[in-house]
């Protein structure tokens, strides 16, 4: 981040001594109020639209992202989806396979009986 703020110190420095502050006094704050200005830690409108304009890309990046994992998830759920729907088709045809043998065998049981 760059600052490129503006601050007339002598100006500053003159309007607090015509408001009846003292020279010395006066020249503590120009120097205190100039070293704050001239910090690394303040943003300036630029630095805060650099900022603002990175992250909208990150986000559109990220977003573009999202819907692609989304879409791989999505896909990976069908096949298991899928497969779940043959095991259970399975486990229907093998159980009505067994009951149906067991009913044929309980049935040749019982005309065997009434014979």
């Amino acid at each position: 981040m760059g600052n490129s703020l503006v601050f007339d110190t002598l100006e500053y420095f003159n309007a607090l001594t015509k408001a009846g502050i003292s020279e010395e006094q006066a020249k503590a704050q120009v120097e205190g109020l100039a070293k704050a200005l001239n910090s690394k830690e303040i943003a300036t409108k630029s630095d805060i639209h650099e900022v603002k304009t990175d992250l909208k890309a990150e986000i559109h990046e990220c977003k573009a992202e999202l819907r692609v994992e989304i879409q791989e998830v999505k896909a990976e759920l069908r096949v298991e989806i899928q497969e779940c729907k043959v095991d259970i088709i399975k486990w229907m045809v093998g159980s009505q396979l067994v009951f149906f043998s067991l009913l044929i065998g309980v049935m040749g049981a019982i005309f065997k009986f009434l014979k």
